[in-house]
C-alpha cells in the first residue's frame, strides 16, 4: 500500500539533516537562519523616551498651572542639564530622553507656545507617562530578543542592528545538486526538434532553492543513458547533502533512476506515494547523511513536490515550523474523484469584499502553464469525498 502524503512527509522529515554554522556580516543575513540566541546588551528603550514633539513636565504641574515656563529644549541624543522646578517644563523632541523630574509629554498640537511659555489647553487629557515610551518596555537587559532558529528578515535585521550585532552566527546552507534527465530534454539555449522540449525543471528547482536562500552548487542535464546517469550521480551525491533529480523515476523502459540509485548505495525510503500529481516520487538516504529526492518529470509534479516535500524538509533541518501556510475558504465545492491525496493549483480571488481560493484550470501535470496563474495549491485528502463551498482548506503558497 502506498503511503499517503502525510505518511510520506513523515518519512522524509525523519531524515532531516543538521548543518554547520558560520559567522556572516549583518548585511548578508536576510533569508538566513539564526544559529544562536540574541540577548540584549541593555534596556530598550534605554531611557524614558519622548514619543511626540511637545513639552515634558510633571503631571502635577498641569493641574496647578495654566502655563509653564520652558526651562530648556531637549533634542534627540541630548540630555537635560537641570531638573524642573514647579511651574516649569522642557521643550522636547521625539526620541529625546525624558528627564526623571518629568512624567508626562504633551504633544505640540495640544499646547500653544509663546514668549518662552507653554500654554495648556483646558481640554488636555492629562495622564502620567502619556506619550512616553518607558525604559525597558521593549526589552530588559539580558533578555532574549531573537531566539535561535529564527528566520532572519527585515524585522530581525532592525533588532540585530539596534543591539550592535555586526557579525551574526547563522547556519550554513546545504550543498545542493540538481539533475534533469531525458533524451527529449534539451538545455534552454540549444536548438530543439519538433519532438524535443526545453529543460524547465532544473530552472524551477534551482529557483525554488534560491527562494529559500540557497544557491545550488551543481545543475546539470543527462540523457537516458544508464552509464552516463550513474557516473553523474555518483559524483554529485558524494559531494552534496541534497540531490534533486527530475525524470526517469516512473516505470517506463527508460526510467533508470531507482535502479541506479540502489546500485550507488542510496537507501530507498519509499518509491511512490498516494498523491496526485507526483505519484512516482522517490526518496532515499546516503550512508554519509545526504538525501536524494527523485521527482517525476512533469512540470506540475516538480513544482508541487518542491513545495510539499522539499520545503518542509528544509524547514525541519533548520528548526523552523512547517505545514500549510494558511487555512482559507474554498470558493466552489469540489468532489474527490480519485483515491489519492490531491494538490490543486489555486489563486486568491475576491467577491463582495470577501476573499477565497479559486481552483485554476489546466490540462494535466504535463501542462507547462498549469501553475502560471496560481498563487499556491490546496490539499484535497483522499478520505474527504467533498470539500464544501466556503470550507477551510489547507493552502500552500508557492
Amino acid at each position: 500500500m502506498l503511503p499517503s502524503y502525510a505518511q510520506a512527509l513523515e518519512m522524509i522529515l525523519a531524515q532531516s539533516l543538521t548543518f554547520d554554522t558560520e559567522w556572516i556580516n549583518i548585511e548578508d543575513c536576510v533569508g538566513k537562519i539564526l544559529a544562536e540566541n540574541i540577548a540584549t546588551d541593555r534596556d530598550y528603550p534605554p531611557f524614558n523616551r519622548a514619543a511626540m514633539d511637545g513639552i515634558a513636565t510633571h503631571s502635577s504641574f498641569c493641574e496647578a498651572y495654566s502655563d509653564l515656563h520652558i526651562s530648556e529644549t531637549i533634542f534627540a541624543g541630548q540630555a537635560a542639564t537641570r531638573s524642573l522646578n514647579a511651574g516649569e517644563c522642557y521643550r522636547i523632541m521625539t526620541g529625546a530622553p525624558v528627564p526623571p523630574s518629568a512624567d508626562i509629554v504633551i504633544k505640540i498640537e495640544d499646547i500653544k507656545i509663546e514668549n518662552g511659555k507653554a500654554f495648556l489647553n483646558a481640554q488636555n487629557n492629562i495622564k502620567p507617562f502619556q506619550h512616553i515610551a518607558k525604559q525597558g518596555e521593549d526589552f530588559k537587559k539580558d533578555e532574549i530578543a531573537i531566539h535561535k532558529n529564527a528566520l532572519i528578515n527585515y524585522g530581525e535585521i532592525a533588532v540585530l542592528a539596534s543591539l550592535g550585532k555586526k557579525s551574526i552566527k547563522v547556519y550554513k546552507n546545504p550543498k545542493v545538486a540538481i539533475v534533469s534527465t531525458g533524451n527529449e530534454v534539451k538545455n534552454i539555449d540549444e536548438d530543439i526538434s519538433e519532438t524535443q522540449i526545453r529543460d524547465s525543471n532544473s530552472h524551477v528547482i534551482a529557483s525554488f532553492f534560491k527562494g529559500q536562500g540557497i544557491n545550488p552548487t551543481h545543475r546539470t542535464h543527462v540523457a537516458d543513458e544508464p552509464a552516463e546517469i550513474e557516473a553523474t550521480l555518483k559524483k554529485l551525491i558524494e559531494g552534496n547533502e541534497i540531490t534533486v533529480i527530475s525524470g526517469g523515476v516512473s516505470a517506463g523502459e527508460a526510467d533508470f533512476i531507482p535502479s541506479i540509485l540502489f546500485k550507488l548505495g542510496v537507501k530507498n525510503t519509499f518509491h511512490k506515494a498516494a498523491i496526485r500529481p507526483g505519484k512516482p516520487v522517490w526518496f532515499g538516504t546516503l550512508p554519509h547523511g545526504g538525501v536524494v529526492f527523485a521527482l517525476p518529470g512533469n512540470p506540475l509534479s516538480v513544482q508541487v513536490a518542491c513545495r510539499i516535500f522539499i520545503k518542509p524538509f528544509l524547514q525541519k533541518c533548520f528548526g523552523l515550523s512547517y505545514g500549510p501556510d494558511f487555512y482559507l475558504p474554498l470558493g466552489p465545492e469540489r468532489l474527490q474523484k480519485v483515491a489519492l491525496d490531491e494538490f490543486i493549483p489555486v489563486k486568491i480571488a475576491s467577491l463582495d469584499n470577501k476573499s477565497f481560493l479559486q481552483p485554476v484550470s489546466f490540462n494535466g501535470s504535463g501542462d507547462i502553464s498549469a501553475t502560471l496563474y496560481s498563487s499556491g495549491i490546496i490539499l484535497h485528502r483522499a478520505d474527504t469525498p467533498k470539500l464544501e463551498k466556503g470550507s477551510q482548506v489547507a493552502y500552500y503558497q508557492w
